[in-house]
């Protein structure tokens, strides 16, 4: 039930009052806001199987082919536990998608998954100071990762032992605008607003764990295009 904000990606849709430059950051490709915060574009916006009823989060539908600035924002986390001054961190929303594995593997030391928390998120969401109260999770061997199907049943953390609960207010985490305009699958019935993500658990050959979006954890293919399945990263920082 706590929060603490902590690195930045793009999330929210530009308000409509702020407008950017013509120019982007030449180390990180994002664009200067009026406002005094850099934004994201993407260009041409799409939608998960071109399914045009997606609304951003003030309400107004995400249009097909448009030119769109996303705010590079705080992450929000939520503390799943503190021990002798270490916090593990869940963020509270699906930050980005990436394929598990193409071709089926579902080695998470291996996966496309790792890759890309251990490559790009890591070294464009945290400053340098952000990155030096990270800890390595030994049982793992990175700084940032993706829960396993064990955290996502344990109860001490806030969730429920059952994996077949309906949880889509607890397990379950919505899509940012950021994703929405790129094209990741968002649900419009239960838990309206969230996508499904990736854990770290292997299940059977060819299979692993993931939250869907109503909150229960089920097994998928490893193999299942990017925009179905997406990231929500875990991390350990000192708070001391």
């Amino acid at each position: 039930g706590e929060y603490v904000f902590f690195g930045e990606w793009p999330q929210a849709l530009k308000a409509t009052d702020v407008t950017v430059g013509e120019h982007p950051d030449e180390i990180t490709g994002h664009y200067m806001g009026s406002d005094g915060f850099y934004y994201a574009r993407v260009s041409p916006s799409t939608t998960y199987s071109h399914y045009t009823s997606y609304k951003f989060d003030d309400g107004t539908a995400v249009e097909e082919g448009r030119t769109y600035y996303f705010k590079v924002e705080p992450i929000k986390w939520r503390i799943l536990e503190i021990v002798e001054g270490k916090a593990l961190l869940l963020s509270e929303t699906i930050l980005d998608y990436t394929t598990y594995n193409k071709g089926g593997g579902n080695d998470y030391t291996s996966s496309g998954v790792r890759a890309w928390l251990k490559g790009d998120f890591h070294s464009s969401a945290f400053k340098a100071t952000q990155k030096a109260i990270i800890h390595v999770r030994e049982d793992i061997g990175d700084t940032v990762f993706v829960p396993s199907y064990d955290d996502m049943v344990n109860t001490d953390y806030g969730f429920s032992s059952d994996p077949n609960k309906t949880e889509s207010t607890v397990r379950g985490r919505p899509l940012s605008d950021y994703l929405k305009a790129r094209g990741a699958y968002m649900s419009t019935s239960i838990g309206v607003g969230n996508g499904s993500w990736w854990t770290r658990t292997s299940a059977s050959p060819g299979y692993t764990y993931a939250v869907w979006y109503k909150g229960i954890v089920g097994s998928v293919s490893a193999d299942l295009p990017s925009e179905q399945y997406g990231m929500v990263p875990a991390t350990v920082i000192n708070m001391s």
